[in-house]
């Protein structure tokens, strides 16, 4: 079953809960564009506004509706301005349409879009406005004495200070000036307004002018549009009908209208009925965002296990879904989710890189505090699971400074969603502890609280100093089947320069998952790639990559059942490279851990019998030169390894006939 259809057996309403009306899950989606993504067609759902009333999910329909009827059934003559306030995304240009389309059908209206972006100046203005006008009377009445569409161009030529055609505008300035003193001579303004006014009347005719994303203008041309309004909105038979965000639009006409009470009251002046769009209802706004999340899932071919379901309603409910406020935000998350979900998709947990994707779309400030302090929200702990007073403090101080600035509904969210996705915080909010050994299992779950995780909830892509986790995933496939040469060829290739430390660890952790037969194979197969381990300089070396490669071969080994076992060790000590690798895979196999209970992977006997293999190999490496003088910095482990697996009379004798033959050799010895 699908989220968003599991979603709507919990939440959703019937049919007959609605009185019959279909649900708006079942309604026509508006049709999305579509791009190539993760090998499937990805349809990103479109944000342009719905025309057809069949596509009304929010019920804005008879909103809509009763608009166009309150329009269209005046009976006063004089001008009506009508405002639609809302913000940005909650659905203004879908009620427009839906607006213009009840008053096509109705008789004695004409509606006109007025697109008060196509203008550079207050005359570019009036002229595009009063065109728009005259080419929709020009055709809406095509007979009389007098031309309505001529009639409005002459007069908004007037009223922009030149004289223009019938056609486009383009005089020069001196033919400008003439023909506007020749308009002015001939007829007033007053009197043309009249004979305007006197059209529309015998016409029976309502003229209905929208406009549309006012809001979104800069200042000053929201306060060159609104002067137009004050300056035309006294017509005769015509209604204004404007949709905008009334606090950017207030904020915008207070800089030029302060001293008439500031931009609300000019508003309030302009606009004879305001009117505040519906707020969606909750329920289709979860439905919308859950068919994106949804969509995102199956193109991603991410699935989810009905205990994650689960999980994500609870959390978005409880932590995300104060901030879905309007279709554009359902539809945002929906289209982000389908763009990030494949780039991350087996490197994360999706639940909660979901959560994540939700707070940069519907809450971007607490995004960029979540992404900006891991330090805060991975915490710094004692062993026994502890916070420091000092840390907690920060935190506490930190968290409530955030919420400071929320509604207490806001801030029980946030706090609900930072609790869910870093259980570490439980230490500031309860007496619930968690020590040093979560770790390893919020790293094995891919989650937001390991800090070798955090980072790529926000990058979208695996460090350079790491391995994906689909790569391991697929590497670990191919131990089953493959062969050794092969699993030699894929790890020079997953170490790269500076990925070794991040394979290691990350495999150290899977080795439990393998059969035996796989780990006989990756164990010769990382003893031939033992170069490849990086091992800098380091007061505690064994906490290096090249040590804990061989600290992984030695598990590795020791996963074998017993009579297997001596013959993938022999494996190892024999085909190890360096040699220097082969000697401390040996050792860490012949190291028995501190646990009373734990054995080493060899047995003092097989350790013995290994011994005849890499002894001569040692011996076989020195023979070419002095170990202190051709590889100073292993000649102490490989000597060590031969005098305690070999003999000691052996190796003093090779030390005592290097020095003797050539004297000089002391120096480099006494050095290393």
């Amino acid at each position: 079953m699908g989220l968003s259809s599991w979603l709507k057996d919990l939440f959703g309403r019937t049919q007959e809960q609605q009185g019959g009306r279909t649900p708006a899950r079942e309604k026509t989606r508006p049709q999305p564009s579509s791009s190539e993504q993760d090998g499937k067609l990805a349809s990103y759902i479109s944000d342009a506004p719905v025309l057809a009333r069949d596509q009304d999910r929010f019920d804005r329909w008879r909103f809509a509706e009763r608009i166009a009827d309150t329009i269209a059934s005046r009976e006063d003559a004089s001008s009506i301005v009508i405002a639609v306030y809302g913000a940005w995304g909650t659905g203004k240009t879908t009620v427009l349409n839906f607006i213009d389309h009840c008053l096509q059908q109705c008789p004695g209206v004409l509606a006109v879009r007025f697109n008060p972006w196509t203008f550079g100046d207050q005359r570019q203005l009036l002229i595009s406005f009063f065109n728009s006008l005259a080419a929709a009377l020009g055709s809406s009445l095509t007979s009389g004495k007098e031309k309505a569409g001529q009639l409005i161009r002459d007069y908004g030529s007037i009223a922009a200070g030149i004289s223009v055609s019938v056609g486009p505008v383009g005089v020069s300035a001196g033919d400008t000036f003439k023909r506007v003193g020749e308009k002015l001579s001939t007829v007033e303004l007053a009197e043309l307004r009249k004979r305007i006014e006197k059209v529309l009347e015998d016409r029976r005719l309502r003229v209905v002018v929208m406009m549309d994303d006012i809001d979104r203008m800069d200042k000053s041309e929201i306060q060159l549009v609104f002067k137009l309004i004050k300056l035309t909105a006294d017509f005769k038979y015509t209604a204004y009908l404007l949709a905008f965000d009334d606090e950017m639009v207030a904020a915008a006409l207070s800089e030029k209208y302060a001293c008439e009470g500031g931009g609300r009251s000019f508003l309030e002046k302009i606009v004879q009925v305001p009117l505040r769009l519906p707020a969606a209802d909750p329920l289709a706004l979860r439905r919308l965002c859950f068919e994106g999340v949804e969509q995102a899932l199956q193109c991603s071919g991410v699935e989810l296990g009905d205990k994650q379901k689960r999980q994500f309603v609870y959390q978005f409910q409880s932590g995300l879904e104060v901030w879905l406020n309007t279709p554009r935000m359902a539809k945002q998350y929906g289209n982000a989710l389908l763009f990030s979900v494949p780039l991350v998709k087996g490197e994360v947990d999706p639940v909660e890189f979901m959560l994540v994707e939700g707070l940069r779309v519907l809450n971007p400030i607490l995004y960029r505090f979540v992404r900006d302090n891991p330090a805060i929200l991975l915490c710094h702990w004692t062993r026994d699971g502890r916070l420091h007073d000092k840390e907690n403090d920060r935190a506490r101080e930190a968290l409530d400074c955030m919420r400071e600035a929320m509604s207490p509904d806001e801030a029980k969210a946030t706090t609900a969603l930072l609790r869910a996705m870093f259980p570490r915080l439980e230490g500031i909010f309860s007496n619930t502890t968690y020590g040093s050994q979560w770790d390893e299992t919020w790293a094995k779950e891919q989650r937001i609280a390991s800090g070798r995780y955090f980072s790529r909830y926000f990058t979208y892509a695996v460090a350079r100093d790491d391995v994906a986790d689909r790569e391991i995933a697929a590497f670990l496939d191919g131990a089953e089947s493959g062969d050794v040469p092969s699993l030699v060829k894929e790890l020079k290739r997953l170490c790269g320069t500076e990925r070794a430390g991040s394979l290691v660890s990350k495999l150290s952790k899977r080795e439990g998952e393998l059969s035996p037969e796989s780990c006989a194979k990756l164990a010769r197969a990382m003893a031939g790639v033992g170069e490849v381990f990086p091992r800098p300089q380091s007061m505690f070396p064994f906490v290096e990559t090249f040590s804990q490669a061989a600290i992984l071969v030695a598990n590795l080994v020791k996963a074998i059942p017993p009579v297997q076992r001596l013959t993938a060790a022999e494996g190892v000590v024999a085909d190890g490279i360096p040699l220097a690798f082969a000697v401390e895979s040996l050792k860490w196999m012949g190291t028995r851990a501190k646990r009373d209970d734990a054995e080493s992977a060899l047995s003092e006997a097989e350790m013995e019998e290994l011994a005849k293999t890499i002894v001569p190999r040692i011996r076989q490496y020195a023979q070419n030169g002095p170990v202190y003088v051709r590889n100073p910095r292993d000649a102490a482990g490989l000597l060590h390894a031969w005098a305690d697996l070999g003999s000691s009379e052996e190796v003093s004798q090779y030390l005592k006939d290097t020095l003797e033959s050539d004297p000089g050799n002391a120096a480099q010895l006494a050095g290393r």
